[in-house]
């Protein structure tokens, strides 16, 4: 079984029932084993828009990363996203990083990595994003970045002035195995 830590992100929509909705989800993709407090932060990047929720998930699968990924992308596709690179959104006037209704991305791997550049592990933003890094360090405080050596934990000075508020421990409680 491999270990991922999958970073759930929302700030289209009644953002709170799509991420309880999307641990449901997960849980049927791979083995869902623990969800981290859910956190609510400003948007970093892409146009001005509603802070987000954000958490995590620990799942356990036997799915390599890029299988896994594909999954993640057909969650967000049912819970009505459209995912665009830079050069879609210019033509078609889509904005990339702005509102979305579900964001999924595969944000650590225990010492895994993959370097595939359509699904890097660890996600290659980890480390400059609070709103992904500190439900990480929830779910597995001692977690090593595998490219660096370092606790992930040594990267949160570097993005304090990020702001995030914590709005709840159980959000997900029902999803979660006892």
């Amino acid at each position: 079984m491999r270990e991922y830590i999958v970073g759930l992100g929302s700030n289209e929509g009644d953002s709170l029932s799509i991420l309880q909705l999307a641990v449901g989800l997960l849980g049927d993709v791979a083995q869902l084993k623990a969800v981290s407090p859910l956190y609510e932060s400003s948007p970093i990047g892409g146009p001005r828009q509603k802070n987000f929720l954000n958490a995590a998930v620990r799942l356990e699968t036997d799915s390599p990363a890029e299988t896994l990924l594909v999954q993640l992308l057909e969650l967000e596709r049912q819970a009505g996203r459209t995912r665009a690179t830079e050069s879609d959104a210019k033509r078609a006037g889509t904005l990339r990083w702005g509102p979305r209704t579900l964001d999924l991305d595969i944000l650590w791997a225990g010492q895994q990595r993959n370097e595939n550049p359509a699904c890097e592990v660890p996600h290659p933003r980890l480390t400059q994003r609070r709103f992904a890094l500190q439900p990480l360090l929830d779910l597995v405080p001692d977690a090593i970045d595998p490219l660096t050596g370092c606790r992930y934990v040594e990267s949160l000075p570097a993005v304090a002035d990020q702001q995030i508020s914590l709005v709840s421990r159980n959000w997900a409680d029902k999803n979660v195995p006892g």
